[in-house]
């Protein structure tokens, strides 16, 4: 695969979210834990969806983090996690290591860490591609909340044309 770049076109679809939105002024605690409920496996893409989660007590199976919001450094605290992985992946692109690390992090002692050298959004369609239905995966949607992907067929699809798109070997 080595890097595949994310083109223009694809980049304007992916500014719609691709699961629930759940607008800033309705994620909360409780919220966030009932949404959550009974879920097999948790995924957090991103720094501040990280932390949100982790401070509302919600149990994440694997996050990933580039310590960056909006390209911008941040200290967030440190969640727990037992098995890490280091990648590189530059902004609008996806590499071969990340795919391998979205990969391995399905079988690794959880809770997993993907620690992220460039940027960490793409990955999400990794996840929504091979990860398991029943699968939640949360994102940041800029100034707007937080979306909430509910893993199934019909988003497993969306990922993997998106992905062939990019000639992305995910296979």
């Amino acid at each position: 695969m080595s890097v595949r770049r994310l083109s223009n076109r694809l980049r304007k679809k992916l500014k719609k979210p691709l699961g629930d939105l759940v607008p800033t002024s309705k994620v909360s605690i409780g919220y966030l834990r009932k949404r959550l409920a009974g879920t097999h496996m948790v995924v957090a893409v991103g720094d501040a969806t990280t932390a949100t989660l982790a401070k509302s007590g919600v149990r994440l199976d694997i996050h990933v983090v580039d310590d960056k919001e909006k390209r911008k450094p941040v200290n967030y605290p440190q969640v727990k996690y037992r098995t890490e992985y280091d990648v590189v992946n530059p902004p609008g692109t996806l590499t071969e290591e990340s795919l391998a690390a979205v990969t391995s992090a399905a079988k690794a002692k959880g809770p997993v860490q993907i620690s992220v050298d460039g940027e960490e959004d793409l990955l999400t369609l990794l996840f929504m591609a091979i990860y398991p239905n029943g699968t939640r995966i949360l994102y940041g949607q800029p100034d707007k909340g937080i979306v909430v992907i509910e893993l199934d067929d019909r988003r497993r699809k969306l990922a993997q044309a998106i992905l062939n798109e990019m000639m992305v070997d995910f296979g």
